[in-house]
């Protein structure tokens, strides 16, 4: 029988104490992960294109916008889209490995990111509602919140743009929903399945603008027992001071296009708002702008 120093058992027992090696999920190198970012180091998430400066106030374009400066454009039904990142060539292989492969350990950080731009998107909405551009210029906006008084923006309802049945029994389940899931959880805001997707589309990536928009016609439908999840929403607003205001519906998606989806989504939304005597504010939050 061989005889084991010492020495050898405890280098042995050092190894079966190490804490596990923290791989970086989309680099693989061992680094120190981001505490803000799971399951990426810090180098990786330097490279994220944040969208900060935006363009278009509408879609949420970082530069100009072909889509909402047509001049034949129809007004939208959504009232503005925010998105967190750039869908660059990375952005498109993180999101693929999510939702194409499987890879869940993809979502915590994805929703991290789509946590991010909604804490950017609450606090400029914030400063549009109540006209306090002056304090967004002098960078007091956020140091004196308390001060002035202004009330932090906030949906009624979280919601998610579905997928067919094709494309849920293909995948196993809809990246949208997860992700407006997470938010709503993290948030403490309701969410509810307010849309169903009578067919399946294609993707809109391989389509023109207009192939885009007809594709979208009648694409969407309510879900059943919508209008009671609208008043039920209307009810707790009770006792606030935004009883009287339009209901806020935040519609989640995981990349925005040309917005013919959150199009044609908003407008199921309104109508089914209108038909029983609420007025509807629907935002767009997706995760990526192409």
């Amino acid at each position: 029988m061989p005889v084991v120093s010492l020495a050898s058992l405890g280098r042995q027992l050092q190894e079966l104490l190490k804490p596990p090696v923290n791989r970086c999920l989309t680099c693989g190198g061992r680094a120190v992960l981001n505490a803000g970012l799971p399951g990426i180091c810090s180098r990786c998430a330097q490279r994220i294109p944040w969208i900060g400066r935006i363009r278009c106030s509408c879609c949420g374009r970082p530069v100009g916008c072909p889509d909402c400066l047509r001049p034949n454009r129809v007004e939208r039904a959504f009232a503005c889209n925010r998105s967190a990142v750039a869908y660059t060539a990375e952005m498109k292989e993180w999101i693929s490995w999510y939702k194409y492969r499987g890879e869940e350990a993809y979502e915590p950080l994805l929703a991290a990111m789509l946590g991010r731009a909604y804490a950017a998107m609450q606090s400029e909405l914030a400063i549009r509602d109540q006209g306090a551009r002056t304090l967004e210029s002098t960078g007091l906006f956020m140091k004196k919140w308390n001060r002035y008084k202004i009330e932090r923006w906030q949906p009624d309802l979280i919601t998610c743009v579905p997928v067919s049945e094709e494309r849920l029994a293909e995948r196993g389940f809809n990246q949208a929903e997860r992700l407006a899931m997470f938010l709503a959880a993290d948030r403490r805001i309701p969410f509810c399945p307010l849309l169903v997707r009578n067919r399946d589309t294609g993707k809109q990536s391989f389509k023109t603008r207009r192939e885009r928009g007809d594709s979208m016609k009648s694409a969407f439908s309510a879900w059943p027992g919508i209008q009671e999840l609208l008043w039920e929403a209307r009810e707790r607003r009770k006792g606030s001071s935004r009883i009287h205001h339009p209901l806020r519906v935040l519609l989640v998606d995981d990349i925005y296009t040309t917005g013919s989806t959150l199009e044609a989504c908003s407008r199921v939304l309104r109508s089914e708002g209108e038909a029983i005597g609420l007025k509807l504010e629907v935002y767009g939050l997706t995760w990526a702008r192409s």
